[in-house]
């Protein structure tokens, strides 16, 4: 799996998540 297609796996999942925990999240994996 590349970068790119991990992060819109994680993406995926964590727009179920809260706005401010999503971008949280985001920002921590990036």
């Amino acid at each position: 799996m590349t970068k790119t297609e991990y992060i819109a796996k994680l993406t995926k999942y964590l727009r179920k998540l809260p706005p401010k925990d999503y971008e949280e999240a985001l920002e921590y994996f990036m």
